[in-house]
C-alpha cells in the first residue's frame, strides 16, 4: 500500500525510465566520440592530417560534457 513517506510505484517507474533514457543518449554520443576519436588518431597519423577529424572530436567532447553534467545534475 501507498505510505506518504514513499514514492509512488508510478513515480519510480517513471524515474527509472527517464534514467534509462537519458543513458542511452549519453551512451549514443559516447560512441560517436570514441569513432571519432579514432578517426583522428588516425587523421594525426597521415602524411598530411586535416583539420576537421579534431574539430569533429572537439565538439563531440564539448557534447558529452554537456550531457554529463546534465545527467549528473539530473541524478542529485
Amino acid at each position: 500500500m501507498y505510505s506518504p513517506g514513499e514514492p509512488s510505484r508510478e513515480k519510480s517507474e517513471n524515474r527509472t525510465r527517464k534514467k534509462l533514457q537519458r543513458e542511452a543518449i549519453l551512451g549514443f554520443f559516447f560512441g560517436f566520440t570514441l569513432l571519432a576519436f579514432i578517426q583522428a588518431i588516425i587523421n594525426f597519423l597521415r602524411p598530411n592530417p586535416a583539420v576537421f577529424p579534431a574539430v569533429l572530436l572537439l565538439i563531440f567532447i564539448l557534447i558529452d560534457l554537456g550531457l554529463w553534467r546534465w545527467y549528473s545534475a539530473d541524478d542529485a
